[in-house]
């Protein structure tokens, strides 16, 4: 019996293909825009996911707080930059190194080794990023350049920090490594270096120790971000250059197998307190889960907005429907003539309208993810274009799971089979007499 039902709907779609593709093209519409939408939510999630991983879900971030009193003014921010940016110029000095401004040498590392001294701790290593005016003497002009401070060991302790890193030419630090650089392989090139090039950072003269090789490998700003963009020095030197020495961008710290990282995360934040510096430590498990929460969310929210393309797409259906039971009046008056019963003839309509939402929620399937490719492809083209995002560009990939594809399908048709429920109650309500009597 479905199978004739199925047969003889298509033979009725097929007699009016402009009327049932309208109505195809609406289900199409909004089936297209939510499978393109989760795709892309689902692609996000995955690489968050991912980038995680790589860091360890053992691991714990630490980054500053804020200290009651430190903020500072912008215009004082501002002052001093422009201050920088003089004694920087190459005549401020007479082509001179100027010699270390006066900065008390406590050690950096001080909080950094009670936090690894801690027997839940593995390893910890921590980063400072700070805005420097650079020159060199393959580059005309000034540079301003993000200047990364690492603590000694982090490359090889947190290798997912650093997704590509790999020294193509020279080496990394050593130990007694003070006023040198590594540098990425697009900063190099601006800056016309190479290994054993001296390169002035600020008020200081600096020596190229190694130089990157290229890398593609990006993420979504949980790792370090655009290593061809890089310049890492010591973080000793960093903070001599810049003062304050216990200011730290970012640290990592990873626990023991088998500890409690919330715990760790803990004893860090206790650590880093007695020595006045404020900070937040987390773990990556539970970054992870905050980040894949605010992205489901919005996701949802997206997919929401786009399910009401798919409800006009519905209501397109059931004035279809409506329409085909008044055309075909006089024929379910015969088939009732001849015997068929009122849920032969429900059968009939709720299979056509089913048939196409079915339709149009495969054609909007196949749509939303051409959508999806092209949209993720235009983000990433875009991203490209900003320095700081490039390693964003590559992270953008849509995400096709089964159930979203039999969601869309089996929602789709269910759209159909629901929005056609009333024309095919009507249908099936007719008497055989008044339904023989429509001209």
């Amino acid at each position: 019996m479905i199978w004739d039902h199925l047969l003889w709907s298509v033979h009725n779609l097929r007699t009016r293909p402009a009327r049932a593709g309208l109505t195809v093209l609406g289900v199409v519409v909004g089936v297209a825009a939510v499978v393109a939408l989760v795709s892309i939510g689902q692609g996000l999630q995955r690489s968050v996911h991912e980038e995680f991983r790589a860091i360890g879900y053992n691991t714990v971030v630490v980054t500053p707080g804020l200290a009651s009193g430190d903020a500072g003014s912008d215009a004082l921010a501002l002052e001093a930059l422009v201050g920088r940016f003089i004694q920087a110029q190459p005549e401020a000095t007479g082509g001179r190194a100027a010699p270390f401004r006066e900065a008390v040498r406590r050690p950096v590392s001080s909080a950094l080794d009670e936090v690894r001294a801690l027997p839940e701790v593995a390893r910890a290593g921590v980063i400072r990023t700070e805005i420097a005016f650079v020159t060199s003497a393959g580059m005309a002009g000034l540079g301003v350049l993000h200047v990364t401070g690492v603590s000694s060991g982090i490359f090889e302790d947190f290798p997912g920090y650093f997704p590509g890193f790999a020294v193509a030419e020279g080496r990394c630090f050593r130990s007694p490594d003070e006023l040198s650089l590594v540098l990425g392989a697009d900063v190099a090139r601006d800056l016309g270096a190479s290994v054993g090039s001296v390169v002035r950072v600020e008020d200081q003269e600096f020596t190229v120790v190694g130089i990157l090789a290229r890398t593609t490998t990006g993420g979504v700003g949980v790792t370090f971000g655009n290593l061809n963009l890089a310049l890492f020095a010591p973080i000793e030197t960093v903070a001599l250059l810049y003062g304050n020495p216990d200011r730290i961008s970012l640290g990592l710290v990873e626990a023991r197998p088998g500890e409690d990282v919330n715990g760790v995360a803990a004893a860090v934040r206790t650590v880093f307190a007695r020595s006045g510096i404020p900070v937040t430590a987390v773990s990556t498990k539970e970054l992870s889960a905050r980040i894949t929460a605010v992205l489901g969310d919005l996701q949802t929210t997206l997919a929401a907005i786009a399910a009401v393309a798919l409800l006009a797409g519905g209501i397109g259906v059931m004035n279809t429907m409506y329409t085909s039971v008044l055309e075909r009046t006089r024929h379910i008056g015969i088939m009732k003539a001849v015997g068929a019963k009122d849920r032969h003839v429900l059968g009939l309509f709720l299979v056509e309208s089913g048939l196409l939402g079915l339709l149009g929620g495969a054609i909007g399937t196949l749509a939303g993810a051409v959508m999806s490719g092209v949209a993720a492809a235009g983000v990433g083209r875009t991203l490209q274009g900003a320095s700081e995002l490039t390693s964003l560009a590559g992270g953008i990939l849509p995400r096709f799971e089964p159930w979203l594809i039999l969601a869309a399908l089996g929602g789709s048709a269910l759209l159909g089979a629901v929005a056609g429920a009333l024309p095919a109650l009507r249908a099936a309500r007719l008497r055989p007499v008044e339904a023989l009597r429509h001209a």
